[in-house]
């Protein structure tokens, strides 16, 4: 198996979830190997130990790179990387491209979501047409494509149906780190300058993660005298819609509640996950997710979770989920209120199961689940 570590924040830290899921399934049949760039820095890397092969093969603007793509057009085969894959004893290209027609090295596509489908606003049409064709590819290439959920394979049959038979679904379980890492609550509160109990909302800025409906939810208490704390940590920048940050903050300030919702950017995992272990709850009010990050560590860590009504949402199912209308923020608000009235402040010492009964379980079956995949592909098991 091969992996590109290389893409954006989420698409890294999936295949790292996935790597090291694997590393921990300790009955695997499968050794995963990892190329980056050759002048990837890995002194700081949090991969698990699995084999890495530096190569400029896969380094955008090199020369060996406009030769692949020049080879490629011509042959409709990525004919160096399939020979470099088959030299190193490679046997499938996975979660990266496929590598054309006549490859001889297997290729597991994978398709995140089709939330261009849903919320083509967002959207230009050229990047539409480019995802459009892009999935095609991927679709009519691999040897199988790996979604998140079944809400995701549905929307491949619908918009892909020649290749359905093709789908193959991987629910990502989260993986937590090891509770002796964890960040005390009063650091963090030292470091970010807020005050506990808070609501904590993990999602990058972008558009269709729907921070709006947060801000007005805590317009709505404020205006009955409830302050509620929220912070939300994340990517600032969304290139599809570059002024969406600048904009909501203009909207947080109009709305008064500058000192309510706490911007602090993204921050290190092991903080994100201490800011998940003592807020009152989690808060996801996207209106679309292929598989939800947040929503998975709350089920991991067995946390309250407010999230939106949409159909990803519910296949998730988290034990402690709250599930409410993403554009009702009076019905949010209610919520809030709801659970800050029961909310009894704890300490680790006070709770100290770190993940749930079913977690490793959890871990393990998603390990074995994408093993399985891969076999039933190389194999025909």
């Amino acid at each position: 198996m091969s992996q590109s570590v290389m893409g954006w924040l989420g698409g890294y830290n999936y295949i790292r979830n996935l790597l090291w899921a694997l590393y921990e399934y300790k009955e695997r049949a499968i050794e995963p190997v990892i190329f980056v760039e050759e002048k990837t820095d890995l002194s700081s890397n949090d991969l698990p130990p699995f084999e890495i092969i530096k190569t400029s093969l896969i380094r955008k603007k090199s020369f060996i790179w406009f030769v692949r793509v020049v080879v490629r057009r011509l042959l409709g085969h990525d004919y160096f990387l399939d020979k470099f894959l088959q030299v190193n004893n490679i046997d499938v290209l996975s979660h990266v491209n496929h590598l054309g027609k006549q490859s001889t090295t297997h290729a597991i596509g994978w398709i995140p979501d089709f939330q261009h489908k849903h919320l083509p606003s967002l959207f230009t049409d050229s990047e539409i047409k480019s995802r459009d064709s892009r999935f095609l590819s991927i679709c009519q290439y691999s040897t199988c494509v790996i979604v998140s959920s079944q809400d995701a394979k549905s929307d491949l049959c619908k918009y892909y149906p020649d290749y359905c038979d093709k789908a193959e679904i991987l629910r990502f379980v989260s993986g937590i780190p090891n509770d002796e890492n964890l960040v005390s609550l009063d650091a963090l509160q030292k470091k970010y300058h807020f005050k506990a109990p808070y609501f904590y909302m993990p999602n990058q800025f972008w558009a269709h993660k729907n921070h709006r409906l947060v801000v007005n939810a805590l317009a709505n208490l404020k205006n009955e005298g409830i302050e509620i704390t929220v912070i939300a940590s994340g990517n600032t920048r969304d290139y599809r819609q570059p002024e969406y940050y600048q904009d909501l903050m203009k909207f947080v300030k109009a709305c008064g509640v500058e000192r309510e919702f706490k911007v602090v950017g993204v921050v290190k995992y092991y903080e994100v996950i201490a800011l998940m272990r003592y807020c009152v709850s989690l808060i996801n009010p996207s209106l679309f997710e292929g598989w939800s990050t947040s929503v998975e560590e709350a089920k991991s860590l067995g946390k309250k979770i407010i999230l939106s009504d949409i159909p990803v949402h519910r296949e998730q199912a988290p034990h402690g989920g709250i599930f409410v209308d993403p554009h009702d923020e009076k019905g949010l608000a209610k919520v809030m209120k709801r659970i800050l009235g029961q909310y009894e402040t704890y300490t680790k010492h006070e709770d100290p199961e770190w993940v749930t009964e079913d977690y490793y379980s959890r871990r393990h079956e998603f390990a074995k689940r994408y093993e399985d995949i891969v076999y039933k592909y190389i194999s025909g098991r």
